[in-house]
This record gives structure tokens, sequence and C-alpha cells, in this order.
């Protein structure tokens, strides 16, 4: 807790495209952030199997192979870690009405993508893309061009300094036009546009990110329609289920994050240690359910006994903002010692619940199984 932060420590030692991102001063602000604030952990998965985990709402970053290309697979981390801080949005789903459907075995339906819950959905998803992609087509290139190198095409930040955009309002201005699939008069009557290719040809690419992000906005709301287990996540408070509320912190992020004081805060980062640990309990739980669902028929006693242990997550996670609000500096003093004591306390109630779920679900699920939940390190 004294060295300062782990994630950048990680990050400069994976690759020299990370260290160099790094430069970044909004970059490295960002991960500073994400380990302070929400516990997020860099873990290099060994096994083919543990690749697959990305969660944005569990902050768990996986240091997954993108191939041989080691530039891009690191440019790309920079993207998804802006998509980390900002959080996921899902629509309203009651634990009541997840009891039910687990007790009846009933699967839900996803909607069909149209209506007004849809069309929520859609605007939540797509500003937190827009805002991870500004970031990392243009803000991670102005406050260090050299990056640039690593990109075989043009970049739209160089793209923007050849039609004469070297302001970041006006940036922002062009890049969410394109991305409603205009075409903005500065740019199609500008001299450059049309002498180059290259800036016709990503000006193109861009103008077609509305549909592209509609596509995956679709496949994203079957599958949260599908998913039992989001009223879960949604008690946990991993998910906002407020579009309006979720619009809003969206679009100030950037500007929090800019005003973010320097320095590591340590009592804090512990803090969101243990918050990630409750987040990363909550998943167990839903697992313990997928499981037990298909070895047990008595699903309402299993139901209660295990949404029992989500209710002292919650409980947990209650008191621990209480401790996090009372955090007021990083000097070390008696009143300080007591809130290390007391976050200590609580992380070792969260390890309690872990011992505790596994130990009701080894009551219906074959001990090999519960084994491996037991010593599993990254969800699955």
């Amino acid at each position: 807790m004294t060295r300062g932060s782990t994630v950048l420590r990680r990050l400069r030692t994976y690759s020299s495209i990370e260290a160099e991102q790094l430069e970044a001063p909004t970059y490295a602000r960002l991960m500073t952030h994400l380990q302070a604030r929400h516990g997020v952990r860099i873990v290099y998965p060994e096994r083919p199997e543990d690749r697959g985990f990305f969660k944005a709402a569990f902050r768990v970053f996986m240091a997954d192979d993108r191939g041989g290309d080691r530039a891009l697979q690191g440019l790309h981390w920079s993207h998804d870690a802006f998509h980390f801080a900002l959080g996921n949005y899902t629509p309203a789903v009651s634990l009541e009405a997840f009891v039910a459907a687990y007790v009846a075995d009933e699967d839900p339906e996803p909607a069909p993508p149209e209506g007004p819950a849809f069309e929520a959905f859609a605007r939540a998803l797509e500003a937190a893309e827009d805002e991870a992609t500004f970031f990392s087509f243009y803000t991670l290139f102005d406050e260090h061009p050299p990056l640039a190198r690593h990109v075989p095409k043009l970049t739209f930040h160089a793209a923007l300094r050849a039609l004469g955009v070297d302001d970041r309002e006006a940036a922002r201005a062009v890049f969410d036009a394109l991305c409603r699939a205009e075409l903005p008069a500065r740019v199609r009557e500008h001299p450059v546009y049309a002498a180059r290719a290259d800036v016709r040809d990503l000006c193109t690419y861009m103008l077609g990110f509305h549909e592209y992000h509609l596509g995956d906005i679709r496949r994203a709301w079957r599958a949260a329609g599908k998913d039992l287990y989001r009223a879960i996540f949604v008690r946990l408070g991993l998910y906002e289920t407020d579009v309006e509320r979720y619009l809003a912190s969206v679009r100030g992020f950037s500007a929090r994050l800019a005003d973010t004081p320097p320095g590591f805060p340590a009592l804090a980062a512990h803090a969101a240690n243990v918050r990630l640990e409750i987040a990363l309990r909550g998943f167990d739980v839903a697992k313990a359910l997928r499981l037990c669902r298909t070895h047990t028929k008595s699903r309402a006693a299993t139901c209660r006994e295990f949404l029992g242990h989500l209710a002292v997550l919650v409980d947990v996670q209650r008191r621990l903002e209480a401790v996090e609000a009372r955090i007021l500096d990083a000097e070390l003093s008696s009143r300080n010692e007591r809130t290390f004591e007391q976050i200590e306390g609580l992380a070792a109630e969260v390890a309690a619940v872990h011992r505790a779920l596994w130990d009701s679900a080894a009551k219906v699920l074959p001990a090999e199984v519960v084994l491996e939940e037991r010593a599993r390190t990254l969800p699955r």
C-alpha cells in the first residue's frame, strides 16, 4: 500500500506498448483511478478456458492474447479500460422475478430489439462506446503522438490535424457527427478530404460506426434478456438500471477524471479491493445457483439459502461504503489505523461468505465440482 499502483507496475512490465501508453496522462490517471476506486486487477490467465472472462462490471482485467500483434493488443486495452471505468447499464430486473423463474426452472425469453426499453439500452451502450472510442481514437494520440507509429493506418487524430482540427472540443464535434452517420461540412468541404483517399476512407469507416454498434447492441440486448442471474448483480449495484443517471455519469466521466487529484489513496484502494471481492463473491453466488440448478430439484430451498449469502454481501457492501466515506487523507494516524482495521474486518467477512457459500453448495453438488470452484481464482 506504500509502493503506489500495482496496476501501473504490471502494465509497464507487460509490454513496451503498455509502458509507452502510460506516457499519456489520461491513461495513467485512468488506470490509477480503476485500481484506487474499483479494485481493478491485471491477471494473466494460464489456461485457455480462463481467457474468456471479460466483464466490465467486475473489473477484472484479463491479459487476453490477441495473436502476434502485441501493439494493437495493448492499444485495445486502453479502450477496454475506459469501458471498465464507465461501468455497465442493464434494464431493471428484480430479485423477485429471478427467484420465480429459478424455482419454476424457466429461462426468460429475450424481448425483440425494439420499443422504449431497447431504445434506452441502446442509448446507454452507444454513449459508453462513444466515450471509450473517443478516448482511444483521439485523447491517447493527442497526449502522446508517437503512439501513432504502432497503427498501420491513418489515425483519427492525424486525419483531424490534416483537416485543420486541433482542439478537443472541435474534434469531439466531428467525432460525434461521424458516429451519427453525418459527414460535417468542415470535413466534406475541406480540400484535404477531396485530395486524400486515406482521409476519405477513414471517414467512411467511421460513418458506419452507428450501424455497426447497433448490431453489437442488439446482440447484447438478447444476451441480457436471457441472463437469468443479472438480478444478483443489479442487487449488488454492479449494473446501473436508471438510464438518465447512467448517461450523466458516462458523459461527465472525462471531466471528473481530469479533476482527480494526483496521488494514490492507499486506504481507498484497499477498500476498493474488498469491493471487488464482494463483486466476485456475487459472481460465485450466481455460479453456484447455475450449477445447483442442474443437480437438484429442491430449487426453492437452494435459492433461499444461496440468496442468504448474497444478503450478507449486500450488508457488508453497505458497511464498506460507510467506512469509505470516512477516508479523508493518507496520513498515518490512529484514526486511519482504525479505518484500516475496519476494512480488514470486512474483508474477512467476505472471505467467510466464500467459504459458507461453497459449504452450502457441497450439500447438493459433486465434491470435485465444489473443490474446483473453491480453488478458482478466475471466474468462469
